[in-house]
């Protein structure tokens, strides 16, 4: 029943998660390996921390199942702990309460090898006494949440207002889907390689839902495949205790892939059907019995979560439920990456909507009000304790702690790195200016003379679409040698609203790319999402803030080096705006901006200040950039750089090695590596192999 070894790689590879439930896993087993066919199959358990004896029980019944042993950590992590393992060439998620009535594993993968653009799919799905479950679904919408919330199943014309897919013809032959029920997926080896594994983030429910999204936005086909019948024995529906993890997993969901509008539009929905529930449950168990009760405190429990309550499983649990991490995770908890790509941001869902309801409603306001709402509001956002604002220093500590336990671990008394910045300096400094109207257009001329005579040049940002743009200008300050830099299409803040607005706008962003020939681009607002971020064809972003809960997005990526994403070179904000500075706190000196880039400096890091050209419209905020200049010009081992030549450094440095040649001696290996230098860690502190230029020089 196991793969024949001669063969470098199986047909199938047949996953199976279990907690608890031994014997209905063991009937799984059992028929899934009569109904293998002729191919060659691995098969894998991997048990959830099961009570029952359940993995004993498999591993003596079954020599050629491999069984792994985990702690519950929930559906999707238990599926991908096989998935890193899995070298079919095909996979198949099966539930441990499925058995093939009808046709086999051989034929279903003969029906994906004749399909090769399919990516995942499923079979037909019935109930013990043979009636056809409906394991056909449609992705969720607004539409079908209200509907749904209103009994859309009971109305003789309702059920396209509703996920599940009626019973009929649609069932009776091939055909591509939205979703499919995941007590049943085989997906494509190569398709999950490019997609990636399940989001460990759906501890139970939706998880096969988002997967299904993931590989239709990647191009693969999803399709109901008819050449078997399984029995589902559970398919009936959720269990009422987990409603409100159903539900959580619905709004999760919704939020990745919907935005923010389209999200709270579906918790609405949601919210509203478990009430009218609790309503008719309550009235029912009156006059019905106890069931109708037992119902309504499950709808109860539901409309908590609906209404902001923690799910009772999973990461995002207010207790940690046994094995998972509590969602009030401390930011010890993230690695780099995730603190790099925000997924901490989860937890200020409710302190972002309240900043989108406010700039949905900002242009029907008096700029005046505007003001005063916003600073009021900072007063909340300025309390935010994680980033700290405005430095936070996790990854610096973190990154310093590396280097000292490396060292430590050598034995030596010096370890050589390549040097973060090149030809010796000691930090960077990029000045960027996103210019948001006619304003600071007609302002560019005069701020970009106020730099170049302090010998600096800097990336003007433009936005694509949305005011005219004197002709000539972009030559005018190419010649002078500054750079020009995409700022969205339009500035209404709806590119990152939705994954529809973003597809939407991508192509016009990507021909305005190459029209205007430039490299770089900046999110209007710094509007954000880390998964999107490469596709916007450009070779840097720097959208990311390291910290700031002022913006229309609060939180930030904590670094003050640059990061791939993808790749896509990521330079992070890295000093306040200037809006915020002088706008929101009402600040009338530079304090903020010299001693966060006394600590950039001091820590490598790359100091990264917006400047609107439309706020430079007073002699006393010219006056305080220019003393900022001044400021930046007379620190001592800066890189004074455009973006583009930061971001080109960061590509090039990330293929340098460090080659050490004997005691205090090692030298730099890879293309460039002439611009490179060594830096050594010892127990004093850190020493650079050249002395560089003044931060003003180019």
């Amino acid at each position: 029943m196991s793969a024949d070894p001669t063969n470098p790689r199986p047909d199938l590879s047949v996953i199976v998660v279990t907690h608890n439930g031994r014997q209905k896993a063991l009937e799984t087993l059992a028929s899934a390996q009569a109904a293998q066919g002729w191919i060659d199959a691995e098969w894998f358990v991997v048990d959830s921390g099961s009570t029952d004896g359940t993995a004993d029980a498999i591993e003596q019944g079954f020599p050629a199942v491999r069984v792994l042993r985990r702690e519950n950590r929930g559906f999707a992590a238990a599926n991908n702990v096989a998935l890193e393992r899995a070298r079919g060439r095909y996979v198949l998620l099966l539930n441990p309460d499925v058995e093939f009535a009808a046709g086999n594993l051989a034929e279903l993968v003969a029906a994906m090898d004749a399909r090769p653009g399919t990516g995942i799919a499923s079979v037909l799905q019935t109930d013990p006494d043979g009636s056809l479950q409906a394991s056909i679904r449609r992705f969720p919408s607004v539409l079908r949440s209200f509907g749904e919330a209103l009994f859309s199943y009971h109305w003789p014309l309702g059920r396209g207002l509703q996920e599940p897919v009626a019973q009929g013809p649609r069932y009776e032959r091939p055909g591509a889907a939205d979703w499919m029920s995941g007590a049943f997926l085989i997906a494509r080896a190569s398709a999950v390689a490019e997609v990636g594994p399940l989001d460990e983030r759906f501890f139970l429910y939706s998880e096969e839902t988002d997967w299904c999204y993931r590989f239709k936005r990647a191009g693969w086909g999803v399709e109901h495949l008819p050449v078997a019948t399984v029995v589902h024995h559970c398919g009936g529906g959720s269990d009422g205790a987990l409603k409100p993890q159903l539900t959580h997993s619905k709004m999760l969901f919704a939020r990745k892939h919907y935005g923010r509008p389209r999200a709270m539009a579906m918790r609405g929905s949601l919210a509203l059907g478990h009430a009218l529930r609790v309503i008719s449950g309550t009235v029912l168990g009156v006059f019905a019995g106890a069931g109708h009760r037992e119902r309504a405190r499950h709808e109860v429990a539901a409309l908590r979560v609906a209404l902001g309550a923690p799910p009772p499983y999973g990461p995002y649990a207010a207790d940690g439920s046994p094995s998972v991490p509590s969602t009030e995770r401390s930011p010890a908890d993230f690695d780099d990456r995730e603190l790099r790509e925000e997924r901490y941001r989860d937890r200020s869902e409710n302190r972002s909507l309240l900043m989108s309801t406010y700039y949905n409603v900002k242009p029907l306001l008096p700029r005046r009000l505007q003001l005063a709402l916003r600073r009021r509001y900072a007063v909340r956002q300025a309390r935010v304790e994680f980033p700290r604002w405005p430095i936070e220093p996790i990854l610096v500590e973190r990154r310093q702690a590396t280097l000292r336990a490396e060292l430590q671990a050598s034995g030596a008394d010096a370890l050589p790195t390549v040097a973060t910045w090149p030809e010796g300096h000691r930090f960077a400094a990029i000045l960027t200016h996103d210019v948001e109207g006619p304003k600071g257009v007609a302002l560019v001329r005069e701020i970009m003379a106020i730099e170049q005579r302090h010998g600096f040049r800097s990336c003007w940002n433009f936005v694509g679409d949305w005011y005219p743009i004197e002709a000539g200008l972009f030559d005018h300050l190419r010649a002078e040698g500054h750079e020009i830099g995409l700022h969205g299409i339009k500035h209404d803040c709806k590119l990152f609203e939705s994954r529809a607005n973003f597809e939407a706008e991508l192509p016009e962003i990507h021909r305005k790319l190459r029209e205007w020939d430039v490299v770089g681009f900046r999110s209007p607002a710094t509007h954000r999402n880390a998964d999107w971020m490469e596709e916007l064809g450009a070779a840097y972003d720097s959208s990311f803030p390291d910290t700031d809960p002022f913006e229309p997005l609060g939180g930030g990526c904590c670094s003050i080096l640059p990061f791939f994403l993808g790749e896509m070179v990521e330079l992070p904000i890295t000093l306040v705006q200037d809006h915020t500075l002088w706008e929101i706190l009402r600040r009338d000196t530079i304090d903020l901006w010299t001693e966060k880039s006394d600590w950039i400096a001091a820590n490598g890091g790359l100091i990264n200040l917006i400047v609107h050209p439309d706020y430079l419209d007073t002699p006393d905020r010219l006056r305080m950039y220019e003393e900022f200049l001044v400021y930046l010009k007379g620190m001592d081992g800066g890189w004074s750089a455009l973006p583009r030549d930061v971001a080109e450094w960061w590509r090039l440095r990330r293929d340098l090695g460090c080659v050490t040649d004997g005691p205090r001696a090692a030298h730099v290996v890879g293309p460039g590596s002439e611009r490179a230098r060594i830096e050594w860690l010892d127990a004093e502190g850190t020493a650079t192999a050249s002395t560089p230029d003044p931060v003003g020089a180019r």
